[in-house]
């Protein structure tokens, strides 16, 4: 599995007036003026996708800049990509793999340059990866080129979005906070991301390279009847059972007098942790299927109605060639309401959506309800659609 922790960070930032502070900019206008030249000059092609969620500035550092001309690395180019985003032949380290060799010495290279300057400066080792991609990047390419970064030791990436103002009339870049990518294994032991590992497989390797089926990373459905009937969200506020009672009376032993009684106490079992929900969120040519504990949630998120048989390929279909957002929005928040200690989704797409596409998916798993966001660490997961 491909997993990253996404959660907003604030750091230094590129702020971009325009103008005239009366006249809004458009979406195009936005977007480029996220870019600033003077700090990077080769990504004056790409086109950042807008977020509304990402509060945090972009500080500069090591970056990793993909437009649909090539691959760079602090500027400089690493790959020349094919037409429709393709890479060229025996780039990766062979058929099915999502390592991508020469990117990967670069970032190797670069990752052991920080470490050993961090030795000698006795300071702690700052692993993080700037990523600057255009919002058409296939889903199929964001994937391999997160694995290679992560193999070549960077713990942490700062995803670089475009945050529009209120009103439009200004524009930032900002930053998602992205963990290491990872199949089938945990995450590096220098990131930050370990903890929010549980639902993964305990595997301790991480150069298994061949990208699981969404069935197996979802979990099974096993010993929840409500739950198989529809995903009754009445069924998830149960969360697991606390303590147990034990009804019958406390025996006592029998003693002398002048010894004090001894009373057996009750046995307690221990609270036991919820159950990952493993809520996930596919993102699909023709709309979005959403699933919890490897279930799919039936069309339209309507509660109480038997699953159907087969189960729906779309919980919401696209709306005019657009995806439901707003009926995303609201089945994500029924979701947080039955389980509000569930803080982490899986989100998993076809190889060929948009780059732009999932980002939209990222500020719904962030928008804030009752004051705290709904789903703040994300995995993405690999698809061998």
């Amino acid at each position: 599995m491909f997993g990253w922790r996404i959660v907003f960070i604030l750091c230094f930032g590129l702020l971009i007036p325009t103008a005239n502070a009366s006249q809004a900019l458009s979406t195009a206008q936005c977007q480029k003026a996220c870019i600033n030249p003077s700090l990077f000059p080769t990504t004056s092609s790409i086109q950042l996708p807008l977020s509304a969620q990402a509060y945090r500035m972009v500080q500069f550092k090591t970056s990793l800049s993909v437009s649909p001309s090539g691959i760079y690395v602090d500027g400089v180019k690493q790959i020349s990509l094919r037409s429709g985003w393709k890479l060229p032949k025996k780039t990766l380290r062979r058929t099915g793999s999502y390592l991508i060799l020469p990117l990967y010495k670069r970032l190797l290279a670069r990752y052991k340059r920080r470490k050993a300057l961090a030795k000698r400066t006795k300071h702690p080792t700052h692993n993080d990866l700037l990523l600057f991609f255009d919002q058409d990047l296939p889903y199929g390419l964001l994937t391999k080129l997160l694995y290679t970064g992560g193999q070549a030791g960077f713990g942490e990436f700062d995803l670089a979005v475009c945050h529009p103002f209120k009103k439009g009339t200004r524009c930032e870049a900002r930053i998602f906070l992205l963990c290491p990518p990872m199949i089938g294994g945990l995450p590096p032991a220098n990131s930050r991301c370990g903890t929010f590992a549980r639902a993964q497989p305990k595997t301790p390797t991480l150069r298994i390279e061949k990208a699981p089926q969404l069935d197996t990373l979802t979990g099974a459905l096993k010993g929840n009847k409500q739950l198989a009937k529809w995903m009754g969200f009445k069924s998830l506020k149960k969360t697991t059972s606390s303590r147990t009672t034990n009804k019958r009376p406390a025996k006592t032993q029998k003693v002398p007098p002048t010894k004090r009684r001894k009373v057996s106490r009750r046995k307690v079992t221990p609270r036991k942790e919820q159950r990952p929900l493993n809520l996930t969120i596919h993102i699909k040519p023709k709309g979005i299927s959403l699933l919890v504990y490897g279930h799919p949630i039936p069309t339209h998120c309507s509660p109480g109605k038997a699953s159907p048989k087969p189960p729906p390929a779309l919980t919401f279909p696209n709306k005019q060639n657009k995806m439901d957002l707003a009926g995303l929005t609201t089945c994500l928040k029924k979701i947080k309401k039955a389980s509000p200690r569930e803080s982490r989704a899986i989100i998993v797409a076809n190889r060929n959506i948009k780059y732009k596409n999932v980002i939209q998916v990222l500020d719904l798993t962030n928008t804030k309800h009752k004051g705290k966001r709904l789903f703040p660490y994300v995995v993405f997961s690999a698809t061998s659609e």
